[in-house]
């Protein structure tokens, strides 16, 4: 870390002072890779020991829902909260990420895991929350400005394993199952997030859902830019993900039917 900046230095601050963030599958990256999936795997661990209901998750796994993504969006708001202090919560810094989102979608299913309400958070924390956060931990875009090892990027890292855990525990736990004919809820939500968001981010400077500039969400963002053009990336993009939620789904299904076979034939 340069000398310049401290452990507790504001990720605003990083961002605009250019400081020297870390190099992708680095030392401090794969050490904070580590011990997020550390914390992932633990809180998983810990949701399977719990005892189990009839319908969603029994009072002890509801209560480590609520615990794991209540401190999520606590985070969140301790981090507004001393950026506002400082005068530095500019648009650039409002939570309305994707990943900001799903941290209130975890914490929204948490309170109420099994009202329709509760069901279509759940499948929102499904299609953002798992991708969202894999790729956010894996390509992670504090990297560039956010030394490893800083509060920002810790920030960053637990924020998204504990989202992770969220949606990782309902789903392997059992307590929450995709449906694909309920895939059009999802997809909605972000195309109008989309249309949102992309009529907003001119007029704040900020690239929420990465309908602006697709170049700053790496992976195919830049292919996508240089092939369709703008706006003709947004249908690529939208196509792109729509596939990943598909294979997802198959994915979980394959599985869950592979399971019901061996439940049968033990």
């Amino acid at each position: 870390m340069s000398a310049a900046y401290g452990f507790f230095t504001p990720e605003p601050v990083l961002y605009h002072g250019h400081a020297t963030g870390f190099a992708l599958f680095g030392a401090g990256h794969v050490a904070s890779l580590v011990l997020s999936a550390a914390l992932v795997a633990a809180l998983v661990a810990r949701y399977l020991r719990l005892p189990q209901a009839a319908c969603g998750p029994s009072p002890a796994r509801r209560h480590q829902l609520l615990a794991v993504s209540g401190t999520a969006v606590a985070v969140l708001v301790a981090k507004d909260l001393w950026y506002m202090a400082l005068g530095m919560f500019e648009p650039l810094f409002w939570p309305l990420h994707v990943c900001n989102l799903c941290e209130l979608v975890a914490l929204g299913h948490a309170l109420s895991p099994t009202s329709r309400l509760g069901g279509r958070l759940a499948d929102l924390l499904f299609c953002w929350g798992i991708p969202g956060c894999l790729a956010a931990l894996l390509l992670p875009g504090w990297a560039y400005y956010c030394p490893a090892w800083s509060l920002a990027s810790a920030c960053g890292f637990v924020e998204h394993a504990l989202v992770l855990s969220c949606a990782l525990c309902v789903l392997v736990g059992g307590d929450y199952a995709p449906r694909p004919r309920r895939f059009w809820f999802p997809l909605a939500t972000s195309i109008a997030c989309g249309a949102l968001f992309r009529a907003v981010n001119p007029l704040l400077g900020t690239n929420f859902f990465f309908v602006t500039n697709p170049t700053a969400a790496g992976g195919p963002g830049p292919w996508l830019l240089a092939t369709l053009g703008d706006p003709g990336f947004l249908v690529g993009y939208l196509l792109l993900v729509a596939a990943v939620w598909a294979v997802a789904y198959g994915i979980w299904h394959a599985m869950a039917r592979r399971h019901s076979r061996e439940e049968l034939h033990a």
